[in-house]
Formats: C-alpha cells, sequence, structure tokens
C-alpha cells in the first residue's frame, strides 16, 4: 500500500498557509466604532461625523490596517507545550492531539487575511454636511475548507470511506478603492451618512469546488470533482492544446504590453496599474439616531458591491472522474517532492480555460450598534459586527468602555466574542498633540499577551492624521455624543 497521500496533504496545506502568510495577513477592529479621537470611525459607520472641522491622514498611514481570522481554530489547537519533550508541538507531531483538532472544527471552517492601507483619507465639514474622500490598497483572502477535509488529510480513509469537499476553495482579491461619503446631521437628534465606491480590480483567484467527493481504497483515491478557477491578473498568459486543455507547463507572466501605437500603449500601462480594465462599485450607509439624552442607536451596512472583471481573465473548468494512486519517490539529492507531485496531478487533472469575463462580490459587513455617555468623559458602547462570505455568516460581538480624561487623549477597552472564542480583550489608544493625531487599535493585544493560547484572530489599525478645529465644537452639537 503506497502511503504517499499523508505527505501530499501536509506539502499542499504548508502551501496554502504560507501563500496566505505572504499575501498577508478580514475584518476591522470593532474597537475602533465606539472610540473618542479617531475621525476614521466613520469608515465603519458613514453617518458618523467626527468632532474635528477637517483631518487629513498622513499617506499610506491613516490608517494601516491589517487582520487575520482562522474560524473557529484557536492557537492552542494547533500548537501546544508538551512538557516531555519541552518544546512546542503542533497537532500534527506524533505526540499532537488530532482528536481534539477535528472536534473542534465545525462542518466548513475559514482563514481570513486583509491588509490594507490609505494613500489619501480626508474629511471636512460644512454646516450640517461632512465629507469625505478615502483611497484604499486593499488585499483580502478567504480560504475555506471542510471538517472532511482535514479529516481526509489527517486520518486518510481510516475512519470513513467517503469525504464530501465541497465549498473547500481559496478567494484572493488585490484592488484600489475610491470612496466618496457624505454625512448629514438632522436637528441634532439623528445622522444618516452614505458612501459610494468606485473599485478597480489589480489581481484575482477566485475557486469554486462545487461537487467534490473522495471515496479512498488502501491503493487508491477516486475523485468525483467538479472544480471551477477563475482568474485575473496583468501579463498573464495560460494556453490550451488542440483539445482546449490548460498546458500547464506554459503558463508564463509576460510583463511586456504588446502595442506599437503610443497612446495605446501608454493607455494599457495605465490601465494596468490603475486597474481602469476591472471595474466595480459598491455603496455603504448607516445612521446615527438619539433617542433620548445621553444614549445612541447606530447601525450600518458596509461593502455591497462587485467587480467585473475583463482584462487577462480566464474561466478554468474541471468536471470529471479520476483515480491517483500516488507517487514514488526516492530520497536522491536532486529529488524535489513538490515537482514530483505537481506533474503527478496535472497529469489526472485536465483543465479547460476560456478567456471570459466574470464577476466577485465584495464581503458584506452588517454593524449594529449603541452607546451611553455617563458624562463628557466616560461612554459604554457594544456593537455587533456580522461578515457575509460565501453566503455563510460570520459574527462578532464587542463590549467596550470608552474614556476621554482630556480632550488630547482617549482610551477604549474592549472585550470581543469572536466565532467560538470568549477570550478577545482589545485596546484602542488615541493621542493629539496640537494638530496631529496618532492612534492604534487592536481587538486582541492584551489577551494575546494575557491568554495567547486562546485566540483565534490578530488584528491592528494604525494611523496618523493632521486634525484642524477639534477643540471649536459648535454649540448646538455639544450635547451630541459625536467620534471626537
Amino acid at each position: 500500500m503506497k502511503k504517499t497521500y499523508q505527505f501530499t496533504f501536509i506539502l499542499a496545506l504548508v502551501l496554502i498557509f504560507n501563500i496566505n502568510q505572504q499575501i498577508s495577513q478580514a475584518q476591522v477592529s470593532t474597537t475602533l466604532y465606539h472610540m473618542y479621537g479617531v475621525p476614521q470611525a466613520n469608515q465603519l459607520n458613514p453617518a458618523f461625523q467626527p468632532n474635528c472641522n477637517a483631518y487629513l491622514g498622513f499617506p499610506m498611514l491613516s490608517p494601516l490596517n491589517f487582520s487575520l481570522e482562522l474560524d473557529p481554530l484557536r492557537y492552542k489547537d494547533i500548537f501546544s507545550y508538551n512538557s516531555q519533550l519541552d518544546q512546542i508541538i503542533t497537532f500534527m507531531h506524533p505526540e499532537g492531539d488530532k482528536v481534539a483538532f477535528i472536534n473542534r472544527l465545525k462542518p466548513l471552517n475559514a482563514l481570513n487575511t486583509s491588509i490594507g492601507t490609505n494613500p489619501l483619507s480626508m474629511g471636512w465639514r460644512d454646516k450640517q454636511f461632512y465629507f469625505t474622500i478615502d483611497f484604499t490598497e486593499k488585499i483580502e483572502q478567504n480560504f475555506r475548507f471542510t471538517k472532511d477535509f482535514m479529516e481526509f488529510f489527517l486520518n486518510g480513509n481510516r475512519n470513513q470511506e467517503r469525504f464530501n469537499f465541497s465549498e473547500t476553495g481559496l478567494d484572493v482579491e488585490y484592488y484600489h478603492e475610491l470612496a466618496l461619503g457624505i454625512s448629514y446631521d438632522y436637528d441634532d437628534q439623528f445622522q444618516i451618512g452614505a458612501r459610494a465606491k468606485v473599485l478597480f480590480g489589480m489581481a484575482d483567484l477566485n475557486t469554486s469546488l462545487s461537487d467534490i467527493t473522495v471515496r479512498a481504497y488502501e491503493d487508491r483515491w477516486d475523485f468525483n470533482s467538479t472544480m471551477i478557477v477563475d482568474i485575473s491578473a496583468p501579463y498573464i498568459s495560460i494556453p490550451v492544446d488542440s483539445a482546449g486543455f490548460v498546458i500547464w507547463d506554459e503558463i508564463d507572466v509576460d510583463s511586456s504590453v504588446e502595442n506599437d501605437d503610443y497612446a495605446g500603449f501608454v493607455k494599457d500601462v495605465l490601465g494596468d496599474f490603475l486597474g481602469t480594465g476591472n471595474l466595480g462599485f459598491g455603496v455603504d450607509f448607516g445612521f446615527n439616531f438619539n433617542p433620548i439624552e445621553n444614549l445612541s442607536i447606530s447601525a450600518s451596512v458596509n461593502d455591497l458591491g462587485f467587480i467585473r472583471w475583463k482584462k487577462n481573465a480566464y474561466h478554468l473548468k474541471q468536471d470529471g472522474t479520476f483515480g491517483w494512486e500516488g507517487v514514488e519517490v526516492t530520497l536522491e539529492e536532486d529529488w524535489d517532492p513538490g515537482e514530483i507531485i505537481l506533474d503527478s496531478l496535472k497529469s489526472q487533472m485536465n483543465f479547460t480555460s476560456e478567456k471570459e469575463s466574470y464577476t466577485t462580490f465584495l464581503s458584506g459587513k452588517v454593524y449594529l450598534g449603541a452607546a451611553y455617555e455617563l458624562n463628557d468623559m466616560v461612554k459604554f458602547g457594544i456593537v455587533t459586527r456580522t461578515r457575509i462570505y460565501n453566503s455563510h455568516f460570520f459574527n462578532q460581538y464587542t463590549f467596550s468602555a470608552n474614556v476621554m480624561p482630556i480632550r488630547m487623549f482617549s482610551a477604549t477597552l474592549s472585550y470581543s466574542i469572536i466565532g467560538k472564542n470568549y477570550t478577545n480583550f482589545g485596546l484602542g489608544l488615541s493621542l493629539r498633540l496640537g494638530p496631529f493625531n496618532m492612534y492604534f487599535i487592536t481587538d486582541q493585544t492584551p489577551s494575546g499577551y494575557l491568554l495567547p493560547e486562546t485566540i483565534n484572530s490578530v488584528n491592528f489599525r494604525f494611523g496618523l492624521n493632521l486634525a484642524f478645529g477639534c477643540s471649536k465644537i459648535p454649540k448646538k452639537l455639544k450635547d451630541r455624543p459625536l467620534i471626537d
């Protein structure tokens, strides 16, 4: 009986996790939602109006946002300390607890990472209106996998014969976002806001394993699969043979632009750099209502939108049944296991390829919040965030205590429930020295130090602003809780 399948899946999983970490590491910190002192809180709810009459973010640093979320796994489900070995081991170690790892999984699990930065972030007040402009670079990655996928990876066919890999897939998206927002304050009790977005797609990989089942025997695996891969990237070329099947060895990335016309050449290069060949649109909207003194109720819906991928867009499809018996390997000096396995899989899995436009949708988010101000310096808040991805819902609940003892400094302590994780303690700090405003926010940093084994996500948000007119609050606005 061949023993190559576990090595194959280990290699595949390692590659996937390395890709995730290099692409970069999908949520915005909800600790920000009710925090004093950060103008960019209106990015979570476009109805919020900063106290400052105007602000301008430092390019690339207002904000710099990073997040990683693994639902429902925690650090201790993957890594553990073995006292006999006196070292940290993973669940895949012979002494690791694979059963506990499998039991922790849900039928569908997700690893989501994102990074975003703003070359431009600014806003200004005009009477009862507040206007904002944001230009953002975003990379978002979502890897979803079924419990059967991990069961097969860890145990092979020891516990069952049939495995369902449907809904397993990897999506990676890189795009620019230009957002124009407006908020209107009505009679100091109700604010409503909206933000329109133009999206410029740079690169995308979108996989859909719509029907994947495996029947495992001792000496072979039988796959029944329908796999779809959509991809768009500058200069990529995916050749096919006479039957329409992908020629994997000839896939190439050509950075040259074939256009003899100078104006056409410039247009093509700028189009690749700006992403104008893959346009999309999105919208955010929200409100903030003060039904009684010191109490505010708010809600927002963000990232309702899509990108239409047209430039260098390919539609790859694999549909059929095939058997895989593993590969023979030797421990020679020039042995390349990755190349051997890849060659074996390529010979079995035949993909057709067509140049074809396709559409991807943003991962929508819904925020619901409430806050009560004890006085001008202390506010307690609660906010729920629901992220919608691939027809599934991922929830987070955050409770916060917000203080602003002096106008130049504010702080927030938060507690969040993220998926099945109940040990997330967050922190937010904002400092303003004259026109200079600096802030740092995270949902997990304190718990990362106090209870590192329990965390299943990491995020932080850092920013620098120039803020003007923050001390001159209009008289009619003094009694209304705003984002300072």
